[in-house]
């Protein structure tokens, strides 16, 4: 995934051979991010729409401490 100023980041996944996915996440509050995919299938035996996936989530993060470095915690 590759972000635009740590709050949108999109990107783009393949399932298997036959499949490909792209997808948005948003970084609603420093602990909820918000999301869309969109997955659809290709190949010579996919019906219209038949494998064709809209998915939304909601993500809420319980643990959000900050990861600091030994130079950091040295004052440096």
């Amino acid at each position: 995934m590759t972000d635009y100023n740590r709050i949108v980041k999109f990107g783009l996944s393949n399932r298997t051979d036959k499949a490909m996915a792209g997808l948005i996440k948003l970084n609603l509050w420093n602990q909820f991010d918000l999301g869309y995919a969109y997955e659809t299938q290709f190949g010579k035996q996919v019906i219209a729409n038949a494998g064709n996936t809209h998915k939304l989530f909601l993500r809420y993060r319980i643990n959000t401490a900050v990861v600091r470095t030994i130079a950091d915690a040295s004052g440096d």
